[in-house]
């Protein structure tokens, strides 16, 4: 379960690079499963502090960069010259 809501978070994108090619081996939000990466923290102790109130600047920063990755590795995936 935790795994599961990593991925569909895209904190840990499944993805497959072979001869400089990207390619998603799951796509959560072309699957319609994306959720926000605070769902996956939730579930574990160690990052839960990250969902107080007073973190929450952290937390959207902490979002921002998850979406910012998995953009990349989107578009790395569609263009094979990137």
């Amino acid at each position: 379960m935790v795994l599961q809501k990593a991925v569909d978070s895209c904190f840990f994108p499944l993805v497959e690079i072979e001869n400089g090619l990207t390619s998603l081996s799951c796509d959560p939000e072309a699957e319609g499963k994306k959720i926000p990466a605070s769902e996956w923290l939730v579930l574990m102790n160690k990052t839960r502090h990250l969902l107080r109130p007073e973190n929450s600047i952290a937390l959207r920063q902490f979002q921002a960069e998850v979406d910012r990755r998995w953009a990349r590795l989107k578009a790395m995936a569609e263009h094979p010259l990137l």
